[in-house]
């Protein structure tokens, strides 16, 4: 019996849901295609962190001229004339490491002081510093990171923390630290900041490599890249008692060149590539 169009028949395989995170590095950072561990990405790109569920939102436009004759007119020619993408996600976070992102242009301008150097680690959690120091009270946020390191924006180089408690001794220190992947090492040292200020609204332009990673539940996973893009330079950043602070980014795509034997072995301008990756591979 063939089917009715009422049907609307749903294949169960194709059926899943996904939250999308974000991988971003500088401009021409290379990458071999495949399936992406956002808890370990590629060499150089940075996990932006935890996405609004709903938030992303991938767009990609063709411009064509078009050339309708004849009376009745019919169309008789088109051709592609422009192409855009763009990329918007909201983060849960409100941290600077994030806004740069947003903003497009300088990093932050900090006032990152060395307190003291640790002396050993015992778990993510607990570390003992070097030397005693009453710069470090109780409730206290610092930065852990190697010298040079502690304005990363790669919170696995610099982490940032608060000083839950101290023990008797004065030199173990517990730390409030939420993220298990972030263990601090005896090359660190222990910073504090009295100020961060961002510059926002300059002329400089960042552009940026792009993976937007979608693990399915059904084990797919789908893999959107941007080649090179930059932030559209707009920042609505809403504080309110409703919800938590949230940093929107909105990626505009720029066109490269691109030469695969798929796309008939000739370069081909294009603005993104999505690559779907199968279970198991």
């Amino acid at each position: 019996m063939v089917g009715a169009t009422f049907s609307n028949q749903i294949v169960p395989a194709e059926v899943s849901l996904a939250i999308e995170q974000v991988l971003i590095a500088p401009e021409g950072t290379s990458w071999t295609i495949g399936r992406i561990d956002p808890a370990a990405p590629p060499a150089g790109f940075i996990n932006l962190g935890a996405v609004v569920e709903d938030s992303p939102s991938l767009t990609i436009t063709r411009e064509k001229y078009e050339l309708d004759t004849g009376i009745p007119k019919i169309r008789q020619f088109e051709v592609v004339t422009g192409m855009n993408g763009s990329l918007a996600i909201e983060l849960h976070s409100y941290s600077w490491r994030k806004l740069q992102y947003a903003l497009g242009n300088f990093t932050a301008v900090s006032s990152a002081t060395a307190v003291t150097s640790i002396a050993s680690v015992t778990n993510r959690s607990v570390i003992t510093l070097t030397t005693t120091t009453g710069s470090l009270p109780v409730g206290r946020k610092i930065v852990l990171a190697a010298p040079g390191n502690q304005d990363s924006a790669q919170e696995t180089l610099a982490i940032e923390c608060k000083i839950a408690s101290i023990h008797s001794d004065g030199l173990t220190y517990f730390l409030s630290d939420p993220s298990p992947a972030h263990t601090p090492t005896t090359a660190m040292n222990a910073y504090f900041y009295n100020v961060c200020s961002q510059a926002v609204g300059t002329a400089k332009n960042t552009y940026y490599t792009l993976l937007g990673v979608a693990d399915l539940l059904n084990g797919d996973q789908i893999i959107h890249q941007f080649h090179k893009a930059a932030p559209a330079g707009e920042l609505n950043l809403a504080i309110t008692p409703e919800q938590n602070v949230r940093i929107p980014i909105t990626f505009n795509a720029l066109g490269v060149s691109v030469t695969k034997a798929i796309y008939g072995g000739t370069a081909q301008l294009v603005v993104a590539e999505i690559h779907q990756i199968p279970s198991g591979a």
